[in-house]
């Protein structure tokens, strides 16, 4: 959120003019974006006006500091000049509504005398440097690259923790999650606690040997689907894999070892899942021939039961609420004020 705020002399400045060009003879006032400000004799123009948010107004200065950096850097892509016109549109139409936002929230602490201490603030920036590792020294040399001191950085601070406190009041203080939204949750998303899984495998392996005709190819199937019935007749995996496997690894009933099941082809990742410990995977056509896959152990590392969860899970769901609860209230509050914009 930005925290530049215009000057109150700079705004009544502008206000003082705007009210004496009114009273000008003969002359209608008109506000342009895209042009001067019509003149009187004897009056100078500060600036102009490109919106009016309840009695304040954001100039077109204003709106000209916030866009720049982003200016800057649409002019070094290599776009072609239509498409940055198009892209500058939209930043200068989100920038101008981040600016009236701003504003209105701005509006809404005057209004419910929200205050922030002095102590606060120092607080704030306490927390900020121990969280970085940064000394005091270091705080104002990293400030300076970016052409603040410490004042305005303490200004933005106490903006920061002012709009804090107003969303503090007007959401989160009303946004509740439910124990049942937890458990509701957990239920939907339980892969997601699952933490990382290791699997133990063995695997029966018949090579097709290229170039092998369709016919061979079918007849390995077979072979392989044979295999796959005895297994289903409670066959033991390790020694059908010493008694038919052509891998390397037979003599160990096709042991192949232990891996992170996010180092599976997508081909494997789509047979295993499902399966739990002594399943074994259908028939698999791979590069090396037919191949079955048996689970011998899955290790689980990480896993969150739902009450390892329940915090988590918990200030994810509350911030979702406040976000979309925020939304609303800025919806309702932009209604509820007079916004006009000067096209």
């Amino acid at each position: 959120m930005n925290t530049d705020f215009p000057q109150e002399t700079h705004r009544n400045r502008l206000l003082g003019f705007f009210r004496r060009i009114r009273f000008c003879s003969g002359l209608l006032m008109v506000f342009v974006i895209a042009g001067p400000l019509p003149l009187c004799v004897g009056a100078e123009i500060v600036d102009r006006i490109v919106a009016v948010v309840n009695d304040d107004i954001i100039t077109y200065r204003e709106l000209q500091q916030e866009i720049r950096p982003y200016a800057e850097r649409l002019e070094s892509l290599d776009y072609t000049a239509e498409k940055k016109e198009r892209m500058l549109f939209q930043i200068r139409n989100d920038i101008l509504n981040q600016l009236i936002e701003k504003m209105l929230t701005d509006q809404e602490i005057k209004r419910q005398n929200i205050s922030v201490e002095d102590r606060d603030v120092e607080r704030r920036i306490e927390l900020i440097k121990t969280r970085n590792q940064m000394t005091q020294e270091a705080l104002i040399a990293a400030l300076a690259s970016d052409g603040l001191d410490l004042a305005a950085y303490k200004k933005i601070i106490r903006e920061q923790l002012l709009r804090n406190k107003l969303v503090n009041t007007e959401v989160k203080s009303k946004t509740v999650v439910t124990q049942e939204e937890i458990e509701g949750y957990y239920r939907e998303h339980r892969s997601d606690f699952a933490g990382t899984r290791r699997y133990h495998l063995r695997n029966i392996l018949m090579v097709v040997s290229p170039p092998a005709s369709e016919d061979n190819r079918q007849t390995v199937r077979e072979q392989m689907e044979a295999i796959h019935d005895l297994l289903e007749r409670g066959a033991a995996f390790a020694t059908l894999a010493k008694a038919y496997s052509d891998a390397p690894q037979a003599d160990q009933g096709g042991d192949l070892g232990t891996f992170d099941f996010d180092d599976f082809s997508p081909q494997l990742k789509a047979a295993l899942t499902g399966l739990d410990v002594g399943d074994y995977t259908p028939v698999m056509e791979t590069d090396q021939g037919f191949q079955i896959f048996f689970i011998e152990e899955i290790q689980r590392r990480g896993t969150k039961t739902l009450e390892e969860a329940a915090p988590e899970i918990e200030r994810q769901l509350f911030e979702e609420k406040v976000s979309a609860k925020f939304v609303a209230w800025m919806k309702n509050l932009r209604e509820r004020s007079h916004i006009k914009i000067i096209q």
